[in-house]
C-alpha cells in the first residue's frame, strides 16, 4: 500500500498555543506522521499522538473502503524534535492496578488467564464488552462511545431474560453495587458520540470515562468469579460519585 498527492492538515489548539502542520504518506505499508510545528513541549505529545494516530487511521481506512482488505495502523517509533528514535508502545500501567479478577501471574487459588477466557470464550455479551473496552484504549476518538457500549453490553449479560431496561440497569447495578451516578458519567457523555454529533470531550474527562469502565469490568469479572452472586463491602464498596 503507497498513497500519493496527500494533503497536508493544519491544525490549531488555541488552548495549546499549537499550530502544526501535519503531512500523512504511506510507502509500502509503512505509515510516516510528519508534524511541523510552531514549538513543542513533552507534555504536548499525548495530544500530538492523538491526533496523528486519527489521521493516519483515516487514511488507512479510505484504502481498506476502496480495496476492501482490512488493515490497521501501529505506531512504532517517535522521531522527536532532535532527531532521536524512540521505541513507541501505546500503555495504560494506571489501568493494570484496577484488574483485581485474575492474575497474569497468578498464585494458588487466584484466577490466571485461563479462567477468566473462560467467561469471555463461553458468553458472546462478555467477548463482545471486552473488545469494546480494548478498543475504548487504543482509538481516542472511539474512547467514550466503546466504554459505554461495554457498560451496556455488561448490564445485558447480567440482566434476567426478558427483563425491561429500567429493570435490567437495576439488576446490574445491585450485581455490582455501583450507583447510578457512578454510570451516568459513562453513558450521558458518550450520546453525542452515539448518535453521529462529534463534540470536543476533555481529556481529563476521557481518562475519568475509562478508569469507571475498567473498574466495572473488573466488577463484572469478579461477580462470575463468585457465580454470579451480588457484590457487596467491605470487600467490594458501593461505587459512587
Amino acid at each position: 500500500m503507497s498513497t500519493s498527492g496527500m494533503p497536508q492538515f493544519h491544525y490549531h489548539s488555541a488552548d495549546l498555543a499549537i499550530d502544526a502542520d501535519i503531512d500523512v504518506s504511506i510507502v509500502d505499508s509503512v505509515v510516516d506522521v510528519t508534524c511541523t510545528m510552531n514549538h513543542y513541549y513533552h507534555s504536548h505529545f499525548p495530544h500530538l499522538h492523538k491526533i496523528a494516530f486519527d489521521l493516519a487511521r483515516a487514511t488507512v481506512h479510505l484504502y481498506t473502503f476502496a480495496s476492501g482488505n482490512t488493515l490497521a495502523v501501529i505506531f512504532n517509533r517517535f522521531i522527536g524534535v532532535d532527531g532521536k528514535e524512540i521505541p513507541f508502545l501505546i500503555q495504560h500501567p494506571q489501568l493494570a492496578q484496577l484488574c483485581s479478577a485474575f492474575s497474569l501471574t497468578p498464585g494458588p487459588g487466584e484466577w490466571g488467564v485461563g479462567d477468566a477466557a473462560y467467561v469471555v470464550f463461553t458468553d458472546h455479551m462478555v467477548f463482545t464488552a471486552l473488545a469494546h473496552l480494548v478498543g475504548a484504549v487504543s482509538h481516542h476518538s472511539e474512547t467514550v462511545v466503546n466504554c459505554a457500549r461495554a457498560i451496556e453490553t455488561l448490564r445485558t449479560a447480567v440482566a434476567l431474560p426478558g427483563a425491561s431496561r429500567k429493570d435490567a440497569w437495576e439488576q446490574f447495578r445491585t450485581a455490582l453495587n455501583v450507583e447510578k451516578k457512578f454510570l451516568k458519567l459513562i453513558t450521558d457523555t458518550s450520546t453525542e458520540g452515539r448518535h453521529g454529533q462529534g463534540t470536543f470531550i476533555p481529556g481529563e474527562v476521557t481518562g475519568e470515562i475509562i478508569r469507571r469502565a475498567w473498574i466495572i469490568m473488573n466488577r463484572f469479572l469478579e461477580f462470575r468469579k463468585r457465580g454470579n452472586q451480588p457484590l457487596s463491602a467491605p470487600d467490594f464498596p458501593l461505587l459512587e460519585e
